[in-house]
């Protein structure tokens, strides 16, 4: 129920048989296979769901657009939708690749999404293309960069997405979760101007947990993970405010921990 009144509190902000917008830039174009939807369109607790999270980042670039899945009732929340039928999709998908700032692929096992990664290696120049990498369990990256190197002249760097929790604070803010224990992916591809795939993995950071709102704790580390994509377009950073009542937070744990502490050593002393 609530997912369906939060994807009903955006229907007419979000829903369109054709996209109309006041917004000039050229857009960010989002693909992914739809069976996607369930994990990435998922209301987390903080009442936000992770497409939007990605989505608030990529708007800096440009007005994010993806095609709207035909056996829904209604738009998820995120990236605006447009409607499309079975027989034009393909030509659709070609088109608004030609006019992107940007092409967003989420990486899936579909016969449509490897198609639409043939035509964004043959049609795109390699700064205009991002990939987004699901977790190990939902994806096989590691068959997907042979097929990439053999098909389609990409090379991607090896990467161990493993991911250590070394500082002591953010294992209690986080209550010892990882990146990957709130968001269904693992991080991004992007690539130079050769082609060769550069990895950005997210990670949980000072810095980020500093500037990103209580309840979406990785939206930070997700920016500043994509600065080379930011600078290889030409686009300024999304400004990402100091987040004061965390710091507070903090300051009011590690106050109360070292009270302790005092309030223990004199104790034995007297």
């Amino acid at each position: 129920l609530t997912y369906r009144l939060h994807k009903a509190g955006r229907y007419y902000a979000q829903k369109a048989k054709e996209l109309v917008t006041s917004d000039s830039r050229a857009p960010v174009i989002y693909l992914r296979s739809f069976a996607a939807d369930p994990m990435v369109t998922k209301v987390r607790v903080s009442g936000i769901t992770e497409e939007e999270q990605i989505v608030g980042i990529l708007n800096t670039i440009g007005p994010v657009i993806s095609l709207d899945n035909p056996v829904t009732e209604v738009a998820a929340p995120g990236a605006k939708r447009i409607s499309v039928g079975d027989l034009e999709w393909k030509n659709k998908v070609f088109g608004l690749m030609q006019k992107a700032r940007l092409v967003v692929i989420r990486l899936g096992d579909t016969p449509s999404l490897h198609w639409e990664i043939i035509q964004a290696r043959r049609i795109l120049q390699p700064e205009k293309l991002l990939l987004i990498v699901p977790l190990q369990k939902l994806f096989d990256y590691e068959g997907f960069k042979s097929q990439a190197d053999r098909e389609l002249g990409i090379r991607v760097q090896h990467t161990d997405f493993s991911e250590p929790i070394s500082q002591i604070l953010i294992r209690i803010l986080t209550l010892g979760r990882r990146f990957r224990d709130y968001y269904s992916f693992q991080g991004f591809v992007y690539f130079d101007d050769e082609w060769n795939g550069m990895v950005a993995a997210p990670r949980f950071t000072w810095r980020g947990y500093l500037h990103s709102p209580l309840t979406q704790p990785g939206r930070a580390n997700i920016a500043y993970v994509l600065k080379p994509v930011f600078e290889r377009v030409g686009v300024p950073e999304p400004a990402l405010p100091f987040n004061w009542f965390l710091l507070m937070l903090v300051i009011a744990i590690g106050g109360g921990g070292i009270v302790g502490l005092l309030a223990h050593l004199f104790g034995k002393s007297v």
